[in-house]
């Protein structure tokens, strides 16, 4: 099986890490559009697809796949990126925020029905499994395996946030937690800003819970990097992800909690009164069981199968 995979923006590096654990079980490429790589994510093929050379180069990788894979938030069309894809079954998972819905801190710029003529339609987070979209949820990869859990209690407990988007990932409600949290606990407050992007990973790795976002609604990136070294993380997980991952939540331990001041600061301070030992266990077992890059390839695997 072939499959090429497009992404015209890649901002988290999640379609290269798609790329990267396929490819090591089936033939595989990407082309990514033309963006801003801040924090220095890997990256293949990263062209405005815009040149003649490009456009050839691609369009030959299309035209030998069994399956086009669109990563991100556009329908697609004949066109996409300056290429023909629409004579293969296409498969679209979408990601962000332009199909995210307003109520969701989203832009809803792209709504459900323009994916109407896919193969197949996915979401990297439940939160995105609107009812009249699809229910197939595919996490996104990291790869986790190699990772040994380095998660180690701290007095004072550290909690460390690293906002790349400081309103998409509810950082001032945040400071508010954090504030009421030291009136009631002795603690210390890591805010990573304006450091590499191998840094912020080494960095979260010092925290006794990582806390990442509490307005989308679900758990990001960044929490998959925390998770894979065994670091608790913090997210606000919205009661219609639970409801549209349809039991797929069980037994998720990432901290949550409803999102108002007070709920957080006691679920926080419950936690750091448990067996954080055992919490941190079962957060590297979640995230080898959903974000390994062997889950991730073999979930792929099958549901390719159902389409080419």
């Amino acid at each position: 099986m072939k499959v090429t995979i497009l992404s015209k923006t890649d901002f988290a590096g999640s379609g290269h890490k798609m790329w990267e654990a396929l490819s090591r079980k089936i033939d595989a490429e990407i082309f990514v559009g033309k963006y801003r790589n801040k924090y220095k994510h890997g990256v293949r093929n990263v062209t405005g697809l815009l040149d003649p050379w490009d456009i050839d180069r691609a369009q030959r990788s299309i035209d030998t796949s069994d399956i086009v894979h669109l990563k991100g938030d556009w329908p697609p069309f004949d066109g996409y990126m300056n290429l023909r894809i629409m004579h293969k079954p296409v498969i679209c998972t979408v990601a962000g925020s332009l199909f995210r819905k307003r109520s969701q801190c989203g832009y809803e710029k792209v709504l459900p029905k323009h994916f109407e003529s896919c193969a197949l339609k996915t979401a990297i987070t439940p939160d995105l499994l609107y009812p009249e979209f699809s229910s197939t949820w595919t996490p996104s990869a990291m790869d986790s395996s190699d990772k040994k859990n380095e998660w180690e209690r701290s007095d004072p407990p550290i909690f460390v946030h690293s906002p790349s988007n400081t309103a998409k990932k509810g950082t001032k409600f945040l400071m508010f937690v954090f504030e009421e949290l030291k009136k009631k606990i002795s603690c210390e407050v890591v805010v990573l800003r304006n450091v590499s992007y191998s840094k912020v990973v080494e960095d979260r790795k010092s925290a006794t819970i990582f806390f990442d976002q509490f307005k989308v609604g679900f758990y990001g990136n960044a929490s998959i990097e925390a998770m894979q070294y065994g670091i608790p993380v913090a997210n606000w997980i919205s009661p219609q992800a639970f409801e549209q991952a349809k039991g797929q939540l069980s037994g998720c331990p990432v901290i949550t909690a409803e999102n108002t001041v007070e709920a957080w600061v006691d679920k926080i301070i419950q936690v750091l009164e448990s067996d954080m030992e055992d919490l941190s266990r079962k957060t590297k077992e979640w995230c080898e069981k959903w974000h390994s890059y062997e889950s991730f390839s073999e979930r792929w695997i099958n549901l390719y199968n159902t389409v080419a």
